[in-house]
């Protein structure tokens, strides 16, 4: 979608939003959008979005850094996840980065379990869908928020 179109929508909910969430790479192109945002007390989730892989740790942490150069209040995670030990690399990330709260979020063969996880390991927002699915390893947002119930209470 063009800058110009995601500006537009934004500032059209802007006056209903309680968060506002930018892809990292577009912080540049919509900070009038930020700005207007924070005037009016909306937070900023900061996104950043690995389709293929997940990223390496130290790429964790300079995403991490630049999310609060930004000023973000929660930086959002979503990276492919195809097994286990990347779903750790994500875990030990979620579980040691301390300057900015998490969302974090698997795509993928281990999307579901990971979102599952990581609802249990901190990550201050879980994403579902409504209508149909955007990426492989989202599960329809009532059956999660089903799961996530089910795994809170014991």
């Amino acid at each position: 979608m063009p800058s110009s179109r995601r500006v537009e929508l934004l500032e059209a909910f802007l006056p209903y939003a309680a968060l506002i969430d930018v892809e990292l790479r577009s912080l540049a192109a919509l900070d009038s959008v930020i700005r207007r945002a924070r005037a009016g007390n909306a937070g900023l989730i900061v996104s950043h979005h690995s389709f293929r892989a997940t990223p390496p740790a130290a790429r964790l942490r300079e995403l991490a850094s630049r999310a609060v150069k930004a000023g973000a209040d929660i930086l959002k995670i979503a990276a492919f996840t195809a097994n286990a030990r990347q779903v750790g690399r994500l875990l030990e990330f979620a579980a040691t980065e301390r300057r900015i709260a998490l969302s974090v979020m698997g795509m993928g063969p281990m999307g579901k379990v990971s979102r599952l996880l990581f609802s249990q390991s901190g990550s201050v927002l879980n994403y579902g869908f409504l209508d149909r699915r955007q990426v492989s390893g989202q599960w329809p947002a009532g059956q999660l928020k089903e799961r996530i119930a089910e795994l809170a209470g014991g």
